[in-house]
């Protein structure tokens, strides 16, 4: 899982997205903070 977690990371900040928040919203994907 952690694996995962990196690579979704480095990817974001390639594409230059925070990945704060962005990342996390993908992983619960139950409610997004808005």
């Amino acid at each position: 899982m952690n694996k995962i977690i990196e690579d979704l990371k480095s990817l974001f900040q390639q594409n230059g997205i925070p990945v704060f928040g962005t990342a996390e919203s993908k992983f619960l994907e139950s409610e997004p903070k808005g």
